[in-house]
């Protein structure tokens, strides 16, 4: 009949201690130790300093030697917290049936066959969890096991112990770490101190022996930001790219159940040089210089500015690369004095380029971009105007005309930005001036003035054509030619 653990008593069992003179089992026989042969039959040593008391609790490492009776009586266990316990129980090959140990508030349960070996566990403890157990041992009277019990802190603390499941006294993390979840231990938490622009990359794996699957997330200020999750075998990535005002305490959420692996890390996202991330807004912008510029969008750093120094009558080529990996696209404008000049997109694996012709003043411009998690690469070529051969922008006005040789040919760009061009030249008699724009992207006005403002004619050329205004102006008169409205470059042929 099967009976629970009875009077637990080291004893000699050649003696037939803890029984009758006929030698007859009253109790749970517990060993502490492999028993040795001696002449007249079998003796078991006694736990270490037990002298045959009988013990109140069993000891971690101890290998115990224990015979079933009929008298039912339960052995304690302190489980600490934030460890993880095993035990390997073996059944005799002579028992009638299995023996099981239960713990009495249902939180373990293991159990030997006839003749074979269980390796149990683990019982996982978080960090805020002792466990006080009353373990029963219950079979048929006369059956014996051995039972070996271990217990290790987990490893998730640098002197050993579970990682807390609040950010109150998370342990920093640096690099790589091992960890543990399952039973109470359902939530591990990890510190990590970031840079302000920092680009911070996380690792989750299960090994393929895992009893379940984890899920991680970066956690700033109370809101999650990435996260991650792997099941057995399995292993994702996940980032948090930071602003320039998100450094500080960031920490790693980890849930689920079985073993798990953590790689961190954090890279600068030097973004032109800078060692950190681009500014928000013009007043915080980057400064950068003509050539390439790498950089970075994500999270909550969803735009980047840059200012670029710009000399009078600039020449913009700006054109935009997108990473093929990015997730999505990428905007890029221009602005002078917080007013867009022209912009650009281009979405993952694509370019997109521009070229604007700036006015004739130096100053400030601000490159803004915005758009989806992706990184992204600027190239930025300021040159300078020349038109009419003035190595420069053509004035504005008539008072800022550029002379020009007549009879002779010029060239001159124009743009957005750069919305009038005035040359003057003295009329050789009879002249004719021909206008072309194979080029442009819009039309092109132009007229031609006296010095007084009278107007004598005026044409329009669009893109890939040429006009010719012809006029009888007397010899050695001051001529303007006004152009307007046009983007692209320009010739001019006076004859």
């Amino acid at each position: 009949m099967l009976a629970c653990i009875a009077a637990i008593a080291l004893v000699a069992a050649a003696c037939g201690g803890g029984g009758d003179e006929d030698g007859d089992t009253t109790g749970t026989t517990l060993v502490g130790a492999a028993e040795a042969d001696s002449e007249g039959g079998d003796s078991a040593a006694p736990a270490s300093g037990s002298g045959g008391v009988t013990p109140d609790a069993i000891e971690f490492g101890e290998t115990y030697a224990i015979t079933v009776a009929e008298t039912a009586e339960s052995v304690s266990l302190t489980i600490p917290a934030g460890s993880v316990t095993t035990a390997t129980v073996e059944g005799s090959p002579t028992n009638t049936s299995a023996v099981s140990i239960t713990a009495t508030d249902g939180s373990l349960f293991w159990l030997a066959e006839p003749g074979g070996t269980t390796d149990a566990g683990p019982l996982i403890t978080s960090n805020e969890e002792t466990l006080e157990l009353r373990l029963d041992i219950t079979g048929v009277p006369g059956d014996e096991i051995q039972l070996t019990i271990d217990n290790a802190l987990q490893a998730e603390l640098a002197d050993g112990g579970d990682a807390p499941p609040i950010i109150t006294d998370a342990p920093a993390i640096a690099g790589s770490v091992s960890g543990l979840l399952g039973g109470s231990d359902v939530e591990d938490v990890y510190r990590f101190t970031a840079a302000p622009g920092d680009v911070l990359t996380a690792s989750l794996s299960a090994p393929g022996d895992s009893t379940g699957s984890v899920r991680a997330s970066w956690e700033y200020n109370g809101e999650t930001k990435s996260s991650a999750s792997a099941a057995p075998g399995g292993a994702e990535t996940m980032t948090a790219v930071l602003n320039g005002e998100q450094g500080g305490d960031w920490f790693l959420r980890v849930t689920g159940s079985g073993t798990y692996g953590l790689d961190v890390s954090a890279t600068s996202q030097n973004e032109a040089g800078s060692g950190t991330d681009a500014g928000a807004d013009i007043a915080t912008a980057v400064s950068a210089e003509p050539g390439t510029i790498n950089g970075q969008l994500g999270d909550d750093d969803d735009g980047d500015f840059y200012a670029i120094d710009l000399p009078a009558g600039a020449v913009v080529t700006m054109s935009l690369a997108v990473s093929a990996d990015s997730p999505g696209g990428v905007n890029l404008r221009l602005l002078e004095q917080g007013t867009e000049v022209d912009r650009v997109s281009a979405q993952p694996g694509g370019s997109d380029e521009v070229t604007m012709t700036l006015a004739n003043e130096a100053g400030t411009g601000h490159l803004e971009l915005w758009g989806a998690d992706s990184s992204y690469e600027i190239t930025l070529t300021v040159g300078e105007q020349n038109d009419g051969g003035s190595a420069g922008d053509a004035g504005d006005n008539a008072a800022g005309a550029v002379e020009v040789e007549a009879p002779g040919a010029f060239t001159g760009a124009m743009s957005s930005d750069d919305t009038a061009d005035f040359f003057s030249f003295i009329s050789p008699g009879n002249v004719s001036v021909t206008m072309s724009a194979e080029t442009a992207t819009t039309n092109f006005s132009y007229r031609l003035l006296l010095a007084d403002g009278t107007e004598i004619d005026r044409e329009t050329a669009g893109p890939g054509a040429t006009n010719t205004i012809e006029a009888d102006i007397p010899a050695g008169t001051v001529v303007i030619i006004e152009l307007w409205n046009g983007r692209g470059d320009y010739e001019f042929v006076i004859e």
